[in-house]
């Protein structure tokens, strides 16, 4: 399994668009572009990654994302919540299969 570096994917981005059945991220993508980690300040750093992560999956490919949802919001420089706005955004180009868990 090799590491990669995201600040590379776009010079080796033939070795890994496309070629993923899935991906999972959980609690990561509602900070990009805040600056809390030392990633440069982008309003949409987000949108963003999950146009990355769009380009990486195969046809048909899944991803399993965990993040804040309730009321669009920025918490600066923590996270973002996702509320309907945000939301629509996030999702550009995705099918969405929710899969919501009840106790």
């Amino acid at each position: 399994m090799d590491f990669l570096y995201a600040p590379d994917l776009p010079s080796k981005k033939d070795d890994y668009y496309g070629k993923f059945d899935f991906i999972v991220s959980f609690s990561s993508i509602e900070h990009s572009g805040l600056g809390r980690y030392g990633d440069p300040i982008d309003p949409i750093g987000d949108i963003r990654e999950m146009n990355k992560i769009h380009c990486m999956l195969k046809p048909k490919g899944l991803l399993f994302l965990g993040f804040p949802v309730g009321v669009d919001k920025v918490v600066f420089n923590a996270h973002r919540i996702y509320g309907r706005i945000r939301l629509g955004m996030m999702f550009e180009g995705f099918n969405l299969y929710l899969n919501r868990y009840t106790c």
